[in-house]
């Protein structure tokens, strides 16, 4: 009785991830320009915190403001929360979609 009972616990415990189960990733960096794919991120994850009215050094409002922080490494430091650089979002890490959507909008030069 205990084997079967352990069998049945030890059988339960399976885990399936979506993309094995459907074969299809949620993540979408197909068009990786700065309105179809960065702006919605920026507002989402970071505009709260990084806008005028917060009173923060760094705003990202626009695509210079952020053109300029991604080109210049900081930005991209602070989302891939390299050491020495303070992790941004400071809540929770972007997924690993959205980082790798940033570091490929800034390898294609920034498309807007």
């Amino acid at each position: 009785m205990i084997f079967f009972t352990s069998l049945i616990v030890f059988a339960s415990c399976y885990y399936d991830s979506e993309e094995e189960l459907y074969g299809v990733s949620t993540c979408n960096n197909n068009t990786l320009t700065y309105i179809a794919r960065i702006a919605p991120l920026m507002t989402a994850k970071c505009i709260t915190c990084h806008d005028v009215a917060s009173g923060n050094s760094v705003i990202l409002e626009t695509y210079t403001q952020v053109k300029d922080q991604f080109t210049s490494g900081q930005a991209l430091c602070a989302v891939q929360r390299d050491p020495g650089c303070l992790a941004m979002p400071q809540s929770t890490p972007l997924s690993s979609c959205d980082l790798e959507a940033c570091q490929q909008w800034v390898q294609a030069g920034c498309p807007e």
